[in-house]
């Protein structure tokens, strides 16, 4: 637990010491080699020759910046998204995007810290064989609820991320800041600075930038094939780099998506003092996410071409696609550092690469469709110890154990609760941190006719529970009569931290 406290405040002061020499050098541009590919230029990557459209504005303080970032205010990522794109015209604006990238570490390692047992943290020493198991829990993980999410679908159950065409074109344009940057936190890569004990594995690491923008042929180029889908379902919508891109009238309101494009051009602005931490961020976005397999699926069935996302599923594959190649990257880094640094240094890097990964994972990328987010349970702003009380701690026990066997058993219910399905919930380490037990806990007790609260005579849940009920026979009678008193002791003083909305 203390090495988990201190990762924050290490990377912290890690990455202000190492960027204190960009406030020297920010009136130079030290980006100045244009990359081509094909017959087009990579946005993120090029020296435009267009005038700048947009009036820079100067870079505030450190305090201001953190301040309108945790404000969720899209005007800062649309100035910082076209400027960093265009940085022979802005070279001013690299301390706001110095300010800007501790701001979003300090935000995503606080928020992880909160589970230190839980996804990369729980690799507290490395070892290559730690690694590899992780990832491959990784993988099965997604491709298990994949599994479970082609049952339901077999089973005549809804679409899952869009419940329209409409809904799935808008999910499509919202998402286009994202994607307009694919491949972005490897844009400086492998420069000619690089020192030469490094060049291998910047070299790999650049091998996954070629292929992102198609290897010398832009028919292959990632950004090039969404903006192709772009010119068939908005063909109103401009390229990423236009300065009328970030225009409100296009309606690209989505802040968690603007975060996630931005934080990927943020970090690749410094590849020799955040390497580690790239090479974090690299590993967790090549590796395969359940919304990319939903994506092509629902597009297809909704008339889109789902090939930008078909795409990603072939090349990310863990065997010798992008995911394969970002984990042994990660590998043969760590490696070099434990021979040439020592055991100490070592384990330094490591914790540095955990913060990349952790930026990349607590920044999602795929926006949420309107009538999916009223499924999902919306924080309020203050906090509670949980368990709040004793009926609490026991059925989370209760549950917990049950999940262990039972998770796969309910793939064929399409019963759903605080957004999730009851296989989500029972999903392998699905209840291990308190704030998911928590959540589950409330969704539930707030979902009728299952839960009464107060009434548990009234509950379906306990109904099922019962002699011809579905679930007899799963839970003892020492379980069945806790669960029975906790749904009594519901609707007291002090509410759920959670309320769980419904369509």
């Amino acid at each position: 637990m203390e090495w988990t406290n201190s990762l924050a405040a290490y990377c912290l002061a890690t990455f202000i010491s190492l960027f204190s020499l960009i406030r020297l050098v920010s009136h130079k541009n030290p980006w100045s080699i244009a990359y081509q590919y094909g017959r087009e230029k990579q946005s993120w990557l090029r020296i435009s020759r267009k005038p700048a459209a947009v009036t820079p504005t100067p870079p505030g303080t450190a305090e201001q910046n953190n301040q309108i970032l945790n404000s969720n205010s899209i005007p800062l990522y649309k100035d910082l998204y076209y400027k960093l794109q265009h940085l022979e015209k802005y070279p001013e604006v690299l301390p706001t995007a110095r300010d800007s990238l501790i701001s979003l570490f300090s935000e995503t390692l606080e928020h992880a810290c909160e589970t230190p047992n839980e996804g990369i943290l729980s690799i507290r020493n490395y070892s290559r064989d730690a690694l590899s198991e992780f990832q491959q829990k990784e993988d099965e993980k997604v491709m298990d609820l994949w599994e479970q999410y082609l049952a339901r679908r077999r089973a005549k159950g809804p679409r899952e991320m869009f419940a329209t065409k409409e809904e799935a074109k808008w999910w499509l344009v919202q998402s286009s800041p994202v994607k307009y940057v694919d491949g972005a936190w490897l844009g400086h890569i492998n420069k000619i600075t690089t020192p030469f004990d490094l060049r291998r594995i910047t070299k790999n690491a650049w091998q996954v930038l070629s292929e992102e923008l198609g290897d010398g042929d832009i028919e292959k180029n990632h950004v090039h094939i969404y903006r192709r889908l772009m010119q068939v379902v908005e063909p109103r919508l401009p390229a990423g780099d236009d300065p009328d891109f970030t225009h409100p009238r296009h309606q690209l309101n989505e802040p968690d998506v603007w975060k996630a494009a931005v934080a990927q051009l943020l970090i690749s602005l410094f590849p020799h003092q955040c390497l580690p931490e790239i090479i974090g961020f690299n590993m967790h976005y090549e590796a395969m996410v359940l919304s990319t397999l939903k994506a092509a699926k629902e597009l297809k069935e909704l008339g889109f071409d789902p090939y930008y996302f078909i795409l990603h599923i072939s090349i990310d594959n863990g065997d010798s696609g992008h995911t394969a190649m970002a984990l042994e990257v990660a590998m043969e880094y760590m490696e070099l550092v434990q021979r040439r640094d020592g055991d100490t240094a070592a384990q330094q890097a490591w914790r540095r690469i955990q913060a990349g990964y952790i930026l990349s994972k607590g920044l999602p990328t795929a926006p949420v469709c309107p009538s999916f987010k009223r499924a999902a349970p919306v924080p309020l702003q203050r906090k509670e110890k949980f368990p709040r009380n004793d009926y609490e701690a026991e059925v989370i026990r209760i549950f917990k154990a049950k999940a262990t066997v039972s998770q796969k058993i309910h793939c064929g219910s399409r019963i759903k609760f605080g957004g999730h399905t009851i296989t989500e919930w029972l999903a392998p380490n699905a209840l291990e941190s308190e704030q998911k037990q928590m959540e589950f806990l409330d969704a539930l007790s707030n979902t009728k006719p299952w839960i009464y609260k107060g009434d548990s005579e009234s509950s379906k849940f306990m109904k099922e529970l019962s002699w011809e009920g579905r679930m007899f026979g799963s839970f003892t009678q020492s379980e069945v009569s806790t669960i029975k008193e906790w749904i009594d002791s519901l609707g007291g003083v002090g509410g759920p931290i959670y309320t769980t909305l419904y369509p």
